[in-house]
């Protein structure tokens, strides 16, 4: 960071709901980022000033690393520290008539694991829909048992005099008079 002391560099993010513009600068040793711009709301603006973290700092200078100056230090060294590779495992004895020399298409993949448990899943998800289907009949089928019971005589008593009364009402309506539908 101390090479590259006074470094400057402004993004710019628009999007959908949010526009925001990032002014980077190296200061002490330390990554300084301002960041400005507002959302969709009227009163959204903001202007904020912090010190980049350690996982910041990091990603900006491997995103970077081609503008700034790395006199005397390996830039790579980015990448193996954001992605370190496992130490390696050492094999006293090959495990179970294995060559470790061999290839890798020499031992075909099982199946047969899978495959079982696929069907498993199968016969689950195929109980549980059969399940569903049954709960749902026995609704539907109580639905209509109520409404047999109950709606016949709210039918009879409610709903055909009243359309009995609409009806008498359109027959009995003067045709010379203009009404609703005429223009």
């Amino acid at each position: 960071m101390e090479l590259n002391e006074g470094f400057e560099r402004t993004t710019h993010y628009d999007g959908k709901n949010f526009r925001e513009t990032r002014h980077y600068t190296i200061q002490d040793g330390s990554l300084h980022i301002r960041g400005t711009g507002k959302t969709s709301w009227a009163d959204s603006r903001f202007d904020n000033s912090y010190v980049a973290d350690p996982e910041q700092t990091h990603r900006f200078l491997a995103n970077h690393r081609d503008v700034l100056d790395w006199n005397g230090v390996d830039p790579t060294r980015l990448i193996e520290r954001a992605a370190p590779e496992p130490d390696p495992v050492e094999v006293d004895e090959p495990i179970d008539d294995v060559d470790p020399n061999a290839e890798a298409s020499e031992y075909p993949y099982d199946f047969a694991d899978e495959k079982q448990e696929h069907e498993r899943s199968a016969d689950r998800a195929s109980r549980e829909v059969a399940g569903a289907l049954v709960l749902v009949g026995l609704v539907v089928g109580g639905v209509v048992v109520v409404a047999v019971k109950y709606g016949r005589p709210v039918w009879n008593e409610k709903v055909k005099p009243a359309v009995g009364r609409l009806r008498d009402k359109i027959r009995r309506r003067n045709p010379d008079e203009p009404g609703d539908d005429e223009s």
